[in-house]
């Protein structure tokens, strides 16, 4: 990783007497002082930003040198080498490296505007065209042989693919791949370099893991404005790809450090409007070496003075990040009408392409639409798969990394959605859809209320299941929380703090009627644009540690560090499922209706006790159905048809807990895919409810109550 001096050893020893660097050098003061006592001389060509004084090489090619230039042109490494190349040559020796040209600026993730935008379009012409054979094997083992390459393939295929090598191993395969004279001496690297890139994916995966069992331990998101981290054994290659997800994952800047014996390389990685450089400049006296730009960053310092960075960069941030920069910010170009959504629309906007950092792909609001189903697809439910209601229409939608909101967003009456606007074609059928890239819920009116809290009880039952689901694997009994122990406050005052700050509050409701004293509070000061709400989990695609009502909220993976304050009603205490060890007792505060009493709690125990003729009833009320009824569009349709048949007054929650017991003992067989499918065992062992371990779970905790 740039000029060092055993590096010029081994060039010196071979009689070489220029040396030029690409994409480094910059800062390299000492290594060319080196080189030119050996009698060599040195060309600079580098975009990184320039220290206070610059090499005394014979010539320093960096854009970074003139502001006014940089901001026109603000070429990747590979541009600048490109520039010498065109300066040597002419425009035709030039035009034989564009294929490379434009892999490496989309790969270095540079703003796509002024020659960046040329390079780019015209090496993507070259790309599909007549690229170098390194280039077409990359095609190959990516996938992208028979597609047309965008920008897309090359961030996300092309290039993870090419540093997989010099991430984790040699960096001299992808040298060999890029200078191939032939497909049939490039194909068999391409597939190394595709094994090597799987090998890189588990490791990130793993470092991913491990940093963010790191920040649970060690890390208070509620007053740290930076993440900080370093471990022994973390892979210096991989390191930077893990701390691009953790700023993603969790919007802060980070830093996470590979530490071996003695030394420790870190890599940087910041949010918009933070100059994570300027943050590294401010520590430049513990750190043995540094250089990047205001989004990303690499440096080197001893193990002993881990701690101390970590303590002036926490100082540091504490004073230069405000709380709204904590806050995701989501743009788009126009709202976008029904009318609109044509395919003459989308080739106007691929005439706008190539699309990347300084030019990205037109983002449209979609200010007021419903959604129609939504399922949860790819690894683990990764991805959700939407179908969006506008007039009379539906258009289909894919939300990449959106699967876990899937429980909030079943419950939305109206959505606002920032969307890109794409082809997707399949089997020879092309149809457009939606490239979501943000999706709000619309609570701004008592009928968005009204849709909104109707999933309560349903979404009750899949909280409590998973928390049984939690206590049950680690054997864990039921902790409830002491309401005499917290403090006390007025729904007044959560109302001010929610003003006075978008960050740090967790509002958490477990009943149906405080759920609609906080949708009064929230419409009387018109907080809904300022308040995050969901179901089940904090949604971080508002930011982690923003302002959060969370309805029917699932305790055992709630992580309680993200909050300074987090409140609770005080006649739902006894419901909470919170483990003592997971959250600072301080922190905790109950909510004091004054206008309400014992009541309240009457009510609660009302909403939640399940008597043995419930059982009764609605068992009858499953044998008795003939096939062809027993199919329901979901869980809300069943309960409605319940209530109307039964002509009794009960909740989903209820109706849920009954028939997973009813499940758990093989009474019955419950199929969910898209609808909901009962089928009655026509001849049940007997068996009583107390076997079932979600019944005794259930006894256990409404006898907390």
């Amino acid at each position: 990783y740039g000029i060092n001096c055993d590096a010029i050893d081994i060039i010196h020893g071979r009689g070489t007497k220029l040396l030029i660097s690409v994409d480094c050098g910059i800062t390299s003061i000492h290594e060319v002082e080196y080189a030119k006592k050996l009698g060599i001389d040195v060309i600079i060509t580098d975009h990184h930003q320039c220290g206070s004084s610059l090499p005394e090489a014979v010539a320093v090619i960096n854009p970074a040198r003139d502001a006014e230039l940089h901001t026109i042109h603000p070429l990747a490494g590979v541009g600048v080498a490109g520039k010498l190349v065109q300066a040597l040559g002419g425009t035709a020796s030039l035009e034989r490296y564009l294929d490379l040209i434009a892999l490496g600026t989309v790969a270095d993730v540079v703003p796509l505007v002024g020659d960046n935008r040329i390079y780019v379009a015209k090496g993507l012409e070259k790309i599909n065209q007549n690229p170098c054979p390194g280039i077409e094997a990359l095609k190959e083992v990516s996938g992208a042989k028979d597609s047309k390459v965008n920008t897309g393939h090359i961030a996300f295929g092309l290039a993870p693919r090419l540093n997989a090598a010099g991430r984790i191993d040699d960096p001299i395969k992808g040298f060999e791949l890029l200078t191939s004279k032939s497909l049939s001496h490039a194909r068999p690297i391409a597939q190394i370099l595709e094994q090597q890139n799987r090998h890189r994916q588990d490791m990130e995966a793993q470092t991913i893991r491990e940093a963010e069992e790191l920040i649970e331990k060690y890390v208070d998101l509620s007053t740290h404005r930076i993440i900080v981290l370093g471990k022994e054994g973390w892979n210096p290659g991989v390191i930077g790809i893990a701390a691009s997800k953790i700023t993603e994952r969790y919007y802060r800047p980070c830093i996470l450090m590979s530490i071996e014996e003695d030394l420790a390389v870190g890599s940087a990685r910041s949010i918009k409007g933070f100059n994570i450089y300027k943050a590294l400049s401010s520590c430049s006296h513990l750190l043995t070496k540094f250089g990047g730009h205001e989004q990303a960053a690499g440096f080197s310092l001893a193990k002993d003075r881990i701690e101390d960075l970590s303590k002036e960069l926490i100082q540091y941030c504490e004073k230069t990040i405000e709380d709204s920069m904590l806050i995701p910010r989501y743009t788009y170009d126009m709202d976008l009408e029904p009318g609109d959504i044509t395919y003459d629309l989308l080739r106007e906007l691929e005439a706008l392409e190539p699309f990347g950092i300084g030019n990205p792909s037109p983002a449209f609001l979609l200010p007021d639409a419903k959604l129609g189903q939504n399922r949860q697809v790819g690894s683990q439910g990764k991805h959700l798969k939407v179908s969006v209601e506008l007039g009379q229409r539906f258009w289909d939608g894919i939300a990449f990394g959106m699967g876990e909101r899937a429980e909030t967003l079943s419950a939305a009456n109206r959505v606002a959605i920032v969307t890109a606007l794409e082809k997707n074609e399949w089997r020879g059928i092309s149809k457009l859809q939606f490239n979501v890239k943000h999706m709000d819920v619309i609570l701004e009116k008592d009928e968005d209320w009204e849709e909104f809290l109707s999933f309560f009880y349903l979404k009750f039952f899949d909280a409590f299941f998973y928390d049984f689901m939690y206590n049950k694997q680690y054997n864990q009994e039921i902790h409830p929380i002491q309401s005499k122990s917290m403090a006390a406050v007025n729904m007044g005052e959560i109302i001010r703090k929610l003003n006075s700050t978008r960050i740090g509050s967790l509002v958490l409701v477990n009943s149906l009627h405080n759920s609609h004293s906080i949708a009064e509070s929230i419409m009387a000061n018109n907080l809904a644009g300022r308040v995050s709400f969901c179901y089940g989990l904090p949604n971080s695609w508002d930011g982690v540690g923003v302002n959060t009502v969370v309805f029917a909220p699932v305790y055992s993976k709630i992580t309680f560090t993200d909050y300074r304050d987090v409140y609770i009603f005080e006649d739902e205490v006894p419901f909470c499922f919170i483990d003592q060890r997971m959250i600072d007792s301080e922190k905790i505060r109950k909510v004091v209706e004054r206008t309400k009493d014992h009541k309240g709690l009457i009510q609660l125990n009302k909403e939640y006790l399940v008597e043995h003729s419930d059982f009764a009833s609605i068992y009858r009320w499953l044998r008795s159905l003939s096939p062809g009824r027993n199919v329901w569009q979901d869980w809300n349709k069943l309960v409605d048809d319940y209530k109307k048949q039964s002509r009794c007054h009960i909740n989903g929650f209820k109706i849920r807990l009954m028939i997973k017991v009813f499940e758990e003992l093989d009474f019955i067989k419950v199929h969910v895919n898209g609808f909901v499918r009962i089928q009655c065992d026509t001849n049940p062992i007997p068996r009583k409810l107390k076997e079932s371990s979600l019944f005794t779970y259930y006894n256990k905790w409404i006898g907390n109550i």
